[in-house]
């Protein structure tokens, strides 16, 4: 009886095992977004006080923010920076910071704040919805990890 119930405990902890694993990477997803919102907002105000390069700038942004982002190497451009992002952030936003490092050094310093500004706000939208996804999948992780974890120690028994 009582390797029945170890068992049955081993089970129950690694589906709670698993579903915090699971959890851990929907919330640094989220993470991940917000970071880069950071980023967009440093790179706005670096161009708009200091009128800085994007080399200048990923020199002195923060090295949290940018492992935050999911970037691990030191980078010098912006497209650089896409292609080092680990894990890879949603298309939608993917294909808005091709666009941000195709337009970032390519004009005046009104229109760089213009385009920091637009594609921020269209990055905001995506991060709250992919907050508010992320909180739906954490809820849905946990219970079917647990629910199967459950039902699994019952068929055993």
């Amino acid at each position: 009886m009582s390797f029945k119930l170890f068992g049955a405990v081993a089970v129950m902890l690694a589906g709670l095992g698993l579903s915090l694993v699971l959890n851990a990477r929907e919330a640094r997803r989220s993470a991940q977004l917000s970071a880069i919102c950071d980023l967009l907002r440093f790179f706005r105000t670096r161009i708009d006080c200091y009128l800085s390069p994007v080399g200048e700038i990923f020199a002195a942004a923060d090295k949290k923010t940018l492992e935050a982002c999911g970037c691990n190497t030191a980078v010098t451009s912006f497209d650089g920076f896409i292609e080092s992002l680990d894990p890879p952030p949603p298309e939608e936003a993917l294909c808005l910071l091709r666009s941000f490092s195709a337009e970032l050094g390519s004009s005046y310093r009104e229109d760089q704040l213009k385009s920091c500004d637009y594609h921020l706000s269209r990055l905001i939208p995506i991060r709250d919805t992919a907050a508010a996804e992320a909180a739906k999948r954490r809820r849905l992780n946990t219970a079917l990890c647990l629910t199967l974890a459950a039902a699994t120690v019952i068929l055993l028994i």
